[in-house]
């Protein structure tokens, strides 16, 4: 369970983006919600879209917004209630079933895996949907099928890069190490690649039995335990077995 643990924090780092409504269709005010989402200030986000559903309780945008706002601060109680009762107005929106799978990916995979199939009938080329398909199934230690997944979205979206890494990620989970830490390096070398990636690089390296050099790349980052704990996590995800 420790090893899963670690997994589900990797990969879902690696989810894309708020699923609700585009930037550009949204009305002003959540407008700026999402851009402070995306920048990271999920706080005045959520005052924003908190604040709309005060005004406006049917506004779907803004139950789903204060949703993934309430998801990004870490208060998964708050934001599953926001996307149930975003639900109830709009069973199908997509938006509202990609929260909802997020949140439960973190207790039931299986279920989570069911709502982003749903996304799939309503918005059958949705490649954010087959990434997080692919998150699931890795939880669920079904690695080559999550490998499809991830394929499905890059098909879809060849330059996602939230896909790119949970493929290179489940591949080492599932024996082949050395290639996606080739494939993780590529990213890497990306000028704007962030920070999470060298924690993801570092994962792929330790299941590649290279733990030295996973933790030259976290020093900067974690405490030397924390450092330990890590490696010691991410090389017992290399010996869990496939599902």
């Amino acid at each position: 369970m420790r090893a899963i643990a670690i997994l589900f924090v990797v990969l879902l780092a690696a989810c894309s983006g708020p699923q609700s409504q585009g930037l550009a269709d949204r009305p002003p005010g959540l407008s700026v919600a999402q851009a402070a989402l995306t920048g990271g200030a999920s706080a005045v986000a959520l005052r924003i879209c908190s604040d709309t559903v005060q005004r406006q309780p049917k506004n779907l945008a803004a139950r789903v917004c204060e949703g993934e706002a309430l998801t990004a601060l870490g208060q998964r109680t708050d934001a599953e209630a926001s996307f149930e009762r975003a639900q109830q107005m709009a069973p199908d929106d997509p938006g509202v079933l990609m929260g909802l799978g997020r949140l439960r990916l973190a207790t039931d995979a299986l279920a989570a895996e069911g709502l982003f199939q749903h996304v799939l009938k309503v918005a059958p080329n949705n490649p954010e949907a087959w990434n997080d398909i692919g998150i699931a199934r890795d939880l669920q230690g079904r690695h080559q099928e999550a490998q499809e997944a991830y394929g499905r979205a890059l098909g879809l979206e060849p330059s996602m890069r939230a896909a790119e890494v949970n493929l290179a990620l489940s591949m080492a989970m599932s024996g082949h190490a050395d290639e996606a830490v080739r494939r993780l390096r590529s990213i890497a070398a990306d000028p704007s690649a962030s920070p999470r990636l060298r924690q993801n690089l570092a994962a792929a390296l330790a299941m590649a039995d290279k733990p030295d050099e996973a933790a030259k790349l976290l020093r900067g980052d974690l405490s030397a335990e924390e450092i330990d704990q890590a490696i010691a996590g991410y090389h017992a995800l290399s010996e869990a077995p496939a599902k």
